[in-house]
């Protein structure tokens, strides 16, 4: 009745043809992709368009990767120089490198982008992350990279099943941010089956019924993305 209301929730990633086609961020997002394709590259450039550029709190819940080496992909993207010089510290080219990796650093040091390490994290320290940054930052959006290497807990440990399992922390994840108005960004493994449709999703279709958007990423044989 009010086109108005839409316009003012809508959030948008930053991608024109992305925007265009799913209408930017909703309520739960799935990024789904096999091992090695990119859904770790496309989700740190999905954060750093929300929390650096467009300076929304954005929170990336780090469940894989050394924060130092997390770090470095971020300072990469944003300077535009390769991750191997950023991460040794030997620049091939000009001085230029090394001051565009210096100005990405403090950019990235005064963003709204907030980064956890790769610590144990079990749905319930999960859960009070996203509660604790939501009260004292604010947090609009967060990221999970990614939901299969989060710690079983005990009820999982009982349940035995990932169907069970991920659907009951899917449910929590997105119970808490509603509650925050929070947009939920869940990065979950593609099976090497099926991997270039919804039914190669890890672990449970639950993923996908709770999910308002799935995005899956795949490479064809061309090399096109």
């Amino acid at each position: 009745n009010n086109p108005e209301i839409i316009k003012e929730e809508e959030l948008l990633t930053g991608f024109k043809e992305l925007d265009r086609v799913t209408g930017g961020a909703r309520d739960v997002n799935i990024i789904s992709a096999s091992t090695g394709v990119g859904k770790t590259a496309l989700a740190l450039n999905l954060a750093l368009e929300f929390g650096v550029k467009q300076k929304i709190p954005t929170l990336y819940l780090n469940y894989e990767m050394a924060i130092t080496q997390l770090s470095n992909r971020l300072i990469s993207i944003i300077s535009g120089v390769m991750f191997r010089a950023v991460e040794t510290g030997r620049y091939e080219g000009t001085a230029k490198d090394f001051q565009k990796v210096c100005e990405a650093s403090e950019e990235l040091k005064n963003s709204k982008l907030f980064i956890t390490d790769n610590d144990s994290k079990t749905i319930n320290t999960t859960l009070s992350l996203i509660e604790k940054y939501a009260i004292s930052f604010g947090i609009k959006v967060v990221f999970i990279d990614y939901l299969s290497d989060m710690a079983m807990d005990k009820l999982g440990s009982v349940e035995g099943s990932e169907y069970i399992t991920y659907g009951r922390w899917i449910q929590l994840l997105k119970g808490t941010c509603q509650k925050y108005g929070i947009k939920l960004y869940i990065l979950v493994q593609q099976n090497r089956m099926n991997k270039e449709s919804s039914e190669g999703v890890g672990g449970s279709y639950k993923i996908l019924q709770k999910a308002d958007q799935f995005l899956l990423l795949y490479r064809r044989r061309n090399g096109v993305y």
